[in-house]
């Protein structure tokens, strides 16, 4: 990928991510996830990590945040969180 596509930035798919946050700790804190993906601001995004609970808020805290968050993502992403259009 360095080679082809060198000024490419890998991340990580918030949807899968999403399913992962169901399966393990309950759709409640799906939309809690997809408020911390959205927020622009460190501070936002503390606060929207704040809402979530336990295991569930060290299993999203502990995914590097420039991989999947707006606030810490070093370009813009243009709405594009998911990986299907690769998959497509």
């Amino acid at each position: 990928m360095e080679t082809e596509l060198p000024n490419a930035l890998p991340s990580h798919c918030c949807k899968h991510i999403a399913d992962n946050v169901e399966a393990r700790y309950g759709k409640a804190f799906v939309a809690l996830f997809w408020k911390c993906v959205f927020v622009v601001t460190q501070d936002k995004f503390e606060e929207a990590l704040e809402a979530m609970s336990g295991l569930a808020k060290k299993y999203i805290n502990d995914i590097p945040h420039e991989m999947w968050t707006t606030y810490k993502f070093p370009i813009p992403r243009y709405g594009h969180f998911t990986n299907n259009v690769i998959e497509s």
